[in-house]
């Protein structure tokens, strides 16, 4: 029972979830029509008419963290609109740090040429965000794909050392060990390595 109580609240935990809306719009019509100021917009950017816009609701009953897309077979990127009143402003970031239950995202996309499926795949981070647990989902807009799990795919974590590893290798002992052997092999006192280095120092990272 003490068990089941523990587990229960965990399992039912506010999670975010997607609802993927796709705009269309009459043959003759532009389909950045479909969201006012957009054509404007684009032809000021010397940008071309998008293969298509979607509505991406998070429909689930948490907030996803770090929310961003990538793009199979085609250019993908989100589009926030702002309005101070007087100017419309759109902005195409990279990521958006929350989205709320219920907020909608826009999403942009341009298709590559001679794609035959065209998909985007929706990567974000659960809650607890502290974990860094990053998760994602792959929906498709043109043609097929693989099957997709009904639950979010873990993505592969990245290096993180814990707190306690940390502090003992920065200590004296944890120092004084790493400087006396190269057993002593840590991520977190270890220099960049050679081809990581840019060849000349002035030369910014690529």
């Amino acid at each position: 029972m003490a068990g089941i109580t523990v587990w229960w609240p965990w399992h039912n935990r506010p999670q975010a979830d997607w609802t993927l809306l796709k705009y269309s719009t009459h043959p003759d019509t532009p389909l950045s029509a479909t969201v006012p100021g957009l054509d404007g917009w684009l032809e000021r950017r010397g940008e071309r008419e998008p293969d298509f816009i979607c509505g991406i609701y998070n429909s689930g009953d948490g907030a996803a963290y770090d929310v961003e897309v990538e793009g199979g077979g085609c250019k993908a990127y989100f589009l926030q609109i702002t309005d101070d009143g007087t100017n419309t402003k759109f902005l195409t970031p990279s990521q958006i740090a929350q989205v709320e239950s219920t907020d909608e995202l826009l999403l942009l996309g341009f298709k590559n040429d001679g794609a035959d499926v065209i998909s985007i795949r929706l990567i974000w981070t659960k809650q607890p965000t502290r974990y860094r647990r990053r998760v994602s989902l792959t929906y498709a807009i043109e043609g097929s794909i693989p099957e997709q799990p009904r639950y979010p795919v873990p993505e592969k974590r990245e290096h993180y050392p814990t707190l306690l590893r940390w502090r003992f290798e920065h200590s004296r002992v944890g120092l004084w060990l790493h400087s006396k052997s190269h057993r002593w092999v840590w991520r977190t006192l270890d220099a960049p390595q050679a081809e990581d280095r840019p060849a000349n120092p002035e030369d910014p990272r690529r």
